[in-house]
């Protein structure tokens, strides 16, 4: 079954799921980046992070906040 394809409760709990996906992910690059600047060092790469696969998973389900 595809991502796009879930409706109902099934659908409103990966789209929960994948938004605290993405906040988990999110929070922990910025936290990395701060370490790193404290520390006077380069910053890590973001997609060390996974966080532009969590958006785009988000994307596909039609859940993504409109700018």
């Amino acid at each position: 079954m595809k991502l796009e394809d879930l409706t109902g409760d099934d659908r409103t709990l990966v789209v929960v799921a994948l938004q605290a996906l993405f906040r988990e992910r999110s929070n922990s690059y910025h936290a990395a980046c701060t370490a790193c600047q404290l520390a006077g060092e380069k910053p890590p790469a973001e997609n060390l992070f996974c966080v532009e696969e969590s958006i785009s998973a988000i994307r596909r389900m039609g859940a993504l906040p409109q700018r």
